[in-house]
């Protein structure tokens, strides 16, 4: 969560800069192209957000799912809600 946060946070980041300098902030001596390009690498190193945000809503997924096998079962079995931390 945090790289795809982070890379996001980035990239407006630098397209503000690059929007606010016009013309100059396509030019090398600023070092705004060369932080874009940057930001574009590390966004596809260890997968693309899009990647990285479908494979966090599974394991959200697989969290929740637990969670209400769990409540579901506890006053079966006896348990109160304090034993697991998922219990609402």
């Amino acid at each position: 969560m945090a790289k795809a946060y982070s890379v996001q946070a980035g990239f407006r980041a630098v397209d503000h800069a690059i929007q606010t300098h016009g013309g100059m902030g396509l030019v090398n001596e600023l070092g705004l192209v060369q932080a874009w390009q940057d930001l574009r690498i590390v966004n596809i190193a260890d997968g693309t957000n899009e990647i990285l945000t479908r494979m966090i809503a599974q394991r959200l997924q697989q969290v929740i799912s637990i969670c209400d096998v769990r409540n579901l079962w506890m006053p079966v079995i006896g348990l109160s809600g304090s034993e697991f931390p998922c219990s609402r």
